[in-house]
């Protein structure tokens, strides 16, 4: 295994990834019962190569490491390739900048027809008043 790079340009060196294998549960018969297809991928955050600001945004979202399971496949080899692109996906999801919201104000048309469906809304309720009348 070599270091992987994500697309906003994190480097995860080899020594900050460890990965563990289990015995997947489910159906599958013999094959489930028999193989350690399960991955448990886990990355080191300190180790890995990213700016400063980066890293204070993935450690908000995050945490210090990343934990990602995979066992989809019958193949732990190919469980290993899914559990590293999701890995990958989640440090780039982490480390984008949250969008600011611009302000905007209703178009002058919501607004007329905000305030005459509410004064509609005020007749209706006007008319259903009792009128006590002697």
């Amino acid at each position: 295994m070599e270091e992987l790079r994500t697309a906003r340009g994190i480097v995860v060196p080899e020594s900050a990834i460890s990965t563990r294998f289990a015995r997947s549960g489910g159906p599958g018969g013999q094959h489930v019962n028999t193989t350690s297809s399960k991955v448990h991928l886990t990355i080191d955050l300190d180790a890995c190569t990213m700016s400063d600001v980066v890293r204070a945004r993935v450690r908000q979202t995050i945490g210090d490491q990343l934990t990602v399971t995979c066992e989809e496949s019958r193949s732990q080899w190919r469980n290993r390739q899914l559990a590293q692109a999701r890995a990958l996906a989640a440090l780039d999801a982490a480390a984008a900048p949250k969008a600011r919201r611009v302000a905007t104000r209703p178009k002058r048309s919501a607004t007329r027809k905000r305030l005459e469906e509410k004064a509609r809304r005020s007749e209706t309720k006007r008319q259903r008043q009792f009128r006590g009348e002697d």
